[in-house]
């Protein structure tokens, strides 16, 4: 399915790859594994594509997620009747209680017993509501209510990304967002929410699956957020920038043939039925994990220096990734096979590697962002470059400012911050300490290597 829709659509097989893996989580929320004795994970995952504007996220998330839009569909076509019987119940139930508070202001006997009697069934009963599996705009509170609605398990889906606006605060919090609901639901961690108009949300084991496609500037939004770096939301992710293909469409390009995507979505509905259950590791998956995860810890404090938390938790979501592998061969599976476990370690090369590639250059804000532009603008002028009296490699600012094409930089005074960046981490030095004076930049070197 994957291979079809990067035809079909010609995107990379990777964003293709990423989203499929993103909607299986969903699909197999209700699963987990145990990884050893005390140690389970559930089978979420956290998926966040970078593409830039016309990259065809919609298409392909449209694609990779119809099956949980059909199968949706259809469930609540089958629970019409037994939802409009339940919204009855419910109203009777409320008039019944209306009707014994009245008598028992008259005075009738045994009426207070029966609106105590009726206040009880009421907050015990367990309404048939439609089927809902996603959202793809939703604030914290309303999640943890679409939360309880939903089994305790939902996802959060959306080619724009915008849900990082409500994470950071800047739509409907007015600066501050609850970030509490999307750590626990990672982990399936017991939830207590008290709301003065909704009243006390309880779940004892609510699951939460995401895959957001993202522009790299709301990417950068993200990574750069010191709150969401600081409650570990970011180390929980799996990153993806698949390759652009912008200029490499086909108009007469192979459509998705239909037994593939009969067969991609029988497989989404069977996990999707499936009985709640959780996997364990037969002995060939859990030698090769055990020896997976020990070379990666031994890893971490070098290779993974300055990414030690997500390093941290990814050996935990490779776990993740093997179950839902094992599940799409076998939804009846009981037990990880050593295939499988193997397929996920190797899977876990290309999200190591974006890792590497996202968190340490992704995370930058604007001002580092413009500045990193400024410094790959000088690398091209080289040829620009002389060595002064002092032998100090020298760039004249007016030809730094005749070679940029940014919005943002259309004044000097634009340049300034970033420019500072480029002092502070030593790339350049200035022959002014008013930015506004300048007319030199001293080149370091090591900005060619």
């Amino acid at each position: 399915m994957c291979r079809a829709v990067s035809e079909s659509l010609t995107v990379s097989t990777d964003m293709a790859a990423a989203a499929g893996l993103g909607v299986l989580s969903v699909a197999c929320n209700k699963y987990g594994v145990a990884l050893k004795d005390g140690w389970f994970q559930p089978l979420t995952l956290y998926m966040v594509i970078c593409a830039e504007a016309g990259e065809k996220k919609s298409p392909v998330l449209n694609a990779m997620k119809k099956p949980l839009d059909d199968w949706s569909k259809q469930r609540n076509i089958d629970l019409k009747g037994e939802i409009a019987e339940s919204k009855q119940k419910y109203r009777n139930m409320k008039n019944l209680l209306k009707r014994a508070e009245k008598d028992a202001e008259n005075g009738k006997d045994g009426a207070e017993e029966e609106t105590l009697r009726l206040a009880r069934e009421i907050d015990a009963f367990e309404s048939v509501r439609p089927v809902r599996l996603y959202s793809g705009d939703v604030t914290s509170e309303k999640l943890v209510q679409l939360l309880s609605d939903n089994g305790e398990r939902f996802a959060i889906l959306s080619s724009e990304g915008g849900i990082l606006q409500v994470l950071s605060g800047d739509r409907y919090g007015n600066g501050t967002a609850n970030y509490d609901i999307y750590c626990q639901g990672y982990n399936g961690e017991t939830v207590n929410v008290d709301r003065i108009n909704s009243g006390t949300v309880t779940m004892e084991n609510p699951v939460l699956s995401m895959t957001l496609f993202v522009q790299p500037v709301i990417l950068a939004g993200l990574l750069g957020n010191e709150t969401l770096q600081g409650v570990g939301l970011c180390d929980r992710c799996l990153y993806a920038a698949p390759i652009s293909t912008i200029g490499k469409e086909r108009f007469d390009a192979i459509p998705i043939p239909g037994n593939v995507e009969a067969g991609y979505s029988n497989m989404i509905r069977r996990l999707l039925e499936g009985r709640e259950r959780t996997l364990w590791l037969s002995d060939e998956a859990r030698e090769q994990f055990a020896g997976y995860y020990n070379r990666f810890t031994k890893d971490i404090p070098f290779a993974y220096e300055d990414l030690k938390g997500w390093a941290s938790k990814f050996r935990g979501t490779v776990g993740r990734i093997a179950g839902i592998l094992q599940l799409c061969e076998d939804a009846d599976s009981g037990r990880i096979s050593g295939d499988n476990m193997m397929r996920a370690i190797i899977l876990s090369d290309y999200f190591t590697e974006q890792a590497r590639l996202i968190l340490r250059e992704g995370g930058m804000n604007q001002n580092e962002q413009t500045a990193k532009y400024l410094l790959d603008r000088v690398r091209a002028l080289r040829d620009k470059t002389y060595a002064d009296e002092a032998g100090r490699i020298v760039l004249k600012y007016r030809d730094l400012r005749a070679n940029v094409n940014k919005r943002g930089l259309k004044q000097k005074a634009d340049y300034d911050e970033p420019l500072q960046c480029l002092i502070d981490k030593g790339w350049i030095d200035v022959n002014a300490e008013v930015f506004a004076q300048v007319t030199e930049l001293y080149i370091n070197p090591a900005v060619w290597g």
